[in-house]
């Protein structure tokens, strides 16, 4: 069941600032391949810090509405998982074909559906 911690908008608000934050910092510091993975790396944090935001239980200091503790904790283990998932901190290889994108496109595409459904249902189950 999903609780309801915070006004909506303040939810998304701090997700939309938490997403822009860490995509900085992996944009800025770890990221060297195509620009459209950094919309990706965005897109997916993004949506998962808002479901955390839905489904997690409270915990920890409360600023503005939002239990942020735990939401900052998805944010930096999503992170860390799309930054290797899309190549960021392992080593790169010059070899075109040593790199097969196929895998991460459905791995992208299923864990956005997967978070596209996670918010509508915890929007529809409050």
């Amino acid at each position: 069941m999903p609780y309801k911690t915070a006004m909506d908008s303040t939810l998304i608000i701090f997700s939309l600032v938490s997403a822009v934050i860490f995509t900085l910092i992996y944009a800025l510091g770890f990221h060297s391949g195509p620009p459209s993975a950094v919309v990706i790396f965005f897109s997916v944090l993004f949506s998962a810090i808002w479901a955390a935001g839905l489904w997690l239980r409270p915990a920890g200091p409360m600023f503005m509405g939002v239990f942020w503790v735990p939401l900052l904790i998805v944010a930096l283990i999503f992170s860390a998982l799309l930054a290797y998932g899309i190549g960021g901190i392992a080593p790169k290889s010059r070899d075109p074909s040593a790199v097969a994108p196929t895998p991460l496109i459905v791995f992208f595409w299923v864990l956005a559906v997967f978070l596209i459904v996670a918010i509508i249902a915890g929007y529809l189950l409050l």
